[in-house]
């Protein structure tokens, strides 16, 4: 999408330009499978893509929120005959500089000699000299010329001298956008009292384009007349980017912020009170519990507001928890896979993301908002972000004596470190867990304490030990649910791949298709994956049972959101392409393990010693002694 048409969801992207490539895929398939058909096309041909405007696509941190972009870009960075790009003002994060595949550019502001020609463009008059020392005064910076440009030829006669007449904020030199801030306070100078100045302060309660309707909620009564002709004077003012009355209204976010930092200072009880409107008009335009991303936008935009209105409380329980992640099932994250999404949320209810939470909270709700940005930032692949929040969380059930959470707060710990690569240090937490869930009486606790320790001692090498745990888990599963005895999800996955180093195949196929029932029943995104990936694993490689399977993985996993977890289903199928983007992934997010099977698996492929000596040593440095007898199979290859 354009900046004059800017789309918050890759669907509508995604059917145009299969369409324009007249490439044929399934209709119901995934819009994951629709970005991997659309990577291999482009990689064999010489295709310029341009992504203008993809800031509305991205969270604050510049996290791609549409995970099925994200896909294509990453997909594309590993391998690309033509070219994408990307323009934003928020670095996108999701593809990290390795030139020369992907590199990011800062866009520096225009020279003085260009400013002074676009200022001369918008019809400013004065010699080139004057010209360009206005656009020196302005930092040369784009946005400001253009409401310098069009200031001076509504206001003062075209002529540059005049400038001097728009008085400057008081406000640190430094700061991006000073000068186009100090051209918006002669702007606010000039429409005082008018309808325009009232346009502009009700734009700034919004952080997108907003809707006519809900415009009119915090814009004070105006006539039609009135309301097109001042939309009319700020579009040629170059204020906002549409005359369409019955349009979504948008402008520069400077503009907005520049706005809505002077109504915060003025006018705090307005401020409140026209967000508090906006909070009870969009949770009534949603269904109570939505099912799709679309049917729940209008909750994401009442988070927003009611903290806003610093309704925190509120929006945290009756918003998120219960019509959005529907209490435990959370629904936004294991159905829907929107974790790009969810952090956006979270970040809502935050004073200094992710360790410190706004105290209008109550002190479970705290500790309940860090447990899920952590988990969050796992799943996005961020997991050295994860580990300070996850501690500070973990702590604090643990000093309230809420023993339950605590010991999921210590599994996921536990979990985060094996993935990090810490595995003596993930042991020790494991052990913690156990203690944890012992306390609480919950037999589900008890159950994910021992398949924590399990997992873990699994990737230390201790065989023999995990096989135990994992199967007094199973025996309180089975106790428990009698109809499901089986371990499955997540757990059932990592006794699956333990299974596997035991040469137990046919176990194997057996569990995961018991699992895959379950999980495809209840739409579990990651678990279906992961069943796929176990089934993909325990057929024949190469065989049709195999490849399909392996296949349907990493799509489900794609969906899924679970960026950490997606290397399993890339290291299974195992294709140069998966490879490398196992490497960005890995590298990225400081996953060890990850990084260790990448290179063994490269060692393996090209017969490499440089590969091998990687893999040796982050062996050595992790803790990952599962891998001792492939190392050492590796070694007589290599030396043979």
């Amino acid at each position: 999408g354009t900046s004059e048409n800017r789309q918050t969801s890759s669907d509508p992207f995604f059917a145009d330009i299969l369409r324009f490539f007249k490439l044929t895929v399934e209709p119901t398939a995934s819009v994951y499978a629709k970005a991997e058909a659309l990577a291999e096309h482009l990689r064999k041909e010489r295709v310029l893509l341009l992504l203008d405007g993809c800031e509305p696509l991205q969270d604050a941190a510049g996290d791609m929120k549409d995970s099925a972009l994200k896909a294509l870009l990453q997909e594309l960075a590993t391998q690309n005959k033509g070219l994408v790009v990307c323009t934003t003002r928020v670095r996108i994060n999701d593809v990290p500089d390795d030139p020369p595949r992907a590199q990011s550019i800062d866009l520096d502001n225009l020279d003085p000699e260009h400013g002074a020609e676009y200022l001369r463009h918008l019809g400013v008059e004065g010699t080139e000299e004057e010209l360009r020392q206005a656009s020196v005064a302005y930092g040369n910076h784009a946005l400001a010329l253009t409401l310098l440009g069009t200031y001076l030829v509504d206001f003062c006669d075209k002529d540059v001298r005049r400038r001097t007449e728009i008085p400057k904020l008081m406000v640190d030199e430094l700061k991006a956008g000073v000068h186009a801030r100090h051209v918006m306070e002669g702007y606010a100078r000039k429409f005082a009292g008018k309808p325009e100045l009232k346009i502009l302060r009700a734009l700034s309660f919004f952080d997108r384009p907003a809707e006519l309707v809900a415009l009119k909620l915090v814009l004070p009564p105006m006539s039609d007349l009135k309301y097109k002709a001042a939309l009319k004077r700020l579009r040629t003012a170059r204020l906002v980017l549409t005359t369409d009355p019955a349009a979504p209204l948008d402008c520069h976010p400077l503009i907005r912020e520049y706005f809505a930092a002077v109504m915060r200072k003025k006018a705090p009880d307005a401020v409140h009170g026209g967000h508090s409107r906006l909070y009870e008009y969009y949770c009534k335009q949603a269904p109570e519990q939505p099912d799709t991303l679309k049917e729940m936008e209008p909750l994401f935009y009442a988070v927003y507001h009611g903290c806003q209105a610093e309704r925190y409380q509120e929006v945290v329980e009756r918003v998120y928890r219960d019509r959005i992640q529907r209490g435990r099932e959370g629904y936004l994250i294991h159905i829907l896979g929107a974790f790009g999404t969810n952090l956006s949320l979270l970040a809502n209810f935050f004073q200094s993301p992710w360790t410190a939470p706004t105290p209008s909270l109550s002190p479970g709700a705290q500790s309940w908002v860090i447990s899920c940005s952590t988990y969050t930032l796992r799943a996005l692949g961020r997991l050295a972000d994860a580990v300070d929040p996850l501690r500070v969380g973990a702590k604090d059930e643990v000093n309230r004596e809420d023993w339950a959470n605590a010991a999921v707060s210590h599994g996921n710990l536990s979990e985060l470190l094996v993935a990090l690569g810490n595995v003596n240090e993930a042991i020790a937490a494991a052990r913690r867990v156990v203690d944890l869930a012992d306390r609480s009486g919950d037999w589900r606790e008890r159950m994910f304490s021992g398949t924590v320790l399990a997992h873990a001692l699994h990737q230390a090498g201790s065989l023999a030990d995990s096989s135990r745990l994992f199967e007094e888990a199973e025996r309180l599963q089975a106790e428990r649910h009698p109809e499901n005895p089986t371990l499955y999800s997540l757990q059932g996955y990592q006794y699956c791949d333990l299974l596997l180093s035991q040469g137990r195949a046919a176990e194997v196929l057996r569990r995961a298709s018991a699992a895959l029932v379950i999980a495809e029943r209840n739409h579990w995104l990651l678990a279906v994956g992961l069943d796929r990936i176990s089934l993909g694993r325990a057929y024949p490689p190469g065989s049709a049972e195999s490849t399909t399977h392996l296949n349907q993985a990493v799509d489900y996993l794609r969906r899924s959101g679970y960026t950490d977890n997606l290397p399993l289903a890339l290291l299974a199928r195992g294709t140069e392409y998966d490879l490398d983007e196992v490497f960005r992934i890995a590298t990225r997010g400081g996953m060890r393990l990850h990084l260790t099977d990448y290179h063994l698996a490269m060692a393996s492929r090209h017969k490499s010693r440089e590969h091998f000596l990687k893999a040796e040593a982050l062996i050595a440095a992790t803790g990952y002694h599962r891998r001792d007898a492939e190392l050492e199979s590796l070694r007589h290859l290599l030396e043979s």
